[in-house]
């Protein structure tokens, strides 16, 4: 594997971990916390709770399309939604934009595998919250590598044809996965190390030992975000693959899945459609290029 230090190198290469990010992510456990408590938080920066204001009225385009601020575009709304958005928009607001081959597919791409990684944790007893904030953040190594090596990201982009390739091709590329790169980042961000461990063994949960659910939860929702983006069925991009086909990774997805006694057709019938996930987060990354 590849030295993970030589991408964090360049002091530009990523961001610390951003205040308001951080303070969403210590709420999460304070029971007095309500909306008006994550407006707050958002509002700190008048420019980023603009951001957020545009981001909530496509997410909720029947109830905020017409709010004149924060406040009002939140009336009526869970915590969970609402304290999602913001965590999000923080994140992917902090990161580069220079060198990564395509910011808006990889960020909808993030918001997606974050929403399975909610939607699935319900059901196998893993903390929502922690499954969110990792889904989000688990292809954010690839932006930290393409500040050095932007060709090959590009390169591995181009060729990532299949559910869960694009793994493979970066170890033959670059020598190294994005997410180690990810796993090194929450450290270096001082999150939670479960969190860190499912992050690093996301790429093959039943070789971590001990087994990590959260890897489980990550390995499943990356899959189906990937085939998402790529117009695939979950049932599809879950199946295995012909043991002989060599450009394509020898899938764990069927196999976590029947260790977990999950049926591909309940995920298939009741998965959120990837379009849903992905397109505000899209609409409003092509509108926010700054």
């Amino acid at each position: 594997m590849g030295s993970i230090d030589q991408f964090f190198l360049a002091a530009n290469a990523f961001p610390a971990m951003p205040e308001i990010a951080r303070q969403i992510v210590a709420s999460v456990d304070d029971a007095g916390v309500g909306t008006d408590t994550v407006v707050c938080i958002a509002e700190q920066d008048p420019r980023f709770a603009a951001d957020v204001l545009r981001f909530i009225r496509l997410v909720r385009p029947e109830t905020a399309s017409n709010s004149a601020c924060l406040a009002d575009a939140c009336v009526d709304w869970p915590l969970e939604p609402l304290r999602d958005v913001v965590l999000f928009a923080s994140i992917a607001s902090a990161f580069p934009r220079a060198r990564v081959p395509d910011r808006v597919s990889l960020w909808s791409h993030a918001a997606a595998t974050g929403s399975y990684a909610r939607w699935l944790s319900h059901y196998l007893h893993v903390d929502a919250d922690s499954a969110y904030l990792a889904g989000i953040l688990l292809r954010s190594g690839q932006i930290v590598i393409a500040q050095a090596m932007p060709h090959a990201v590009a390169h591995v982009e181009s060729a990532s044809h299949a559910p869960g390739l694009r793994l493979r091709l970066e170890i033959e590329t670059i020598g190294c996965r994005h997410t180690d790169v990810t796993a090194e980042l929450g450290r270096r961000w001082q999150l939670p190390h479960r969190l860190i461990d499912g992050i690093r063994h996301a790429p093959d949960p039943l070789a971590a030992q001990p087994f990590s659910d959260l890897a489980a939860v990550l390995h499943i929702a990356s899959l189906l975000a990937d085939g998402g983006a790529l117009g695939m069925s979950p049932a599809a991009a879950l199946s295995p693959l012909p043991p002989d086909d060599r450009r394509h990774p020898s899938r764990t997805g069927a196999h976590l899945l029947e260790s977990l006694q999950l049926d591909a057709a309940w995920l298939q019938t009741l998965a959120p459609h990837y379009t849903e996930l992905a397109e505000p987060v899209a609409q409003w990354l092509s509108t926010n290029p700054s």
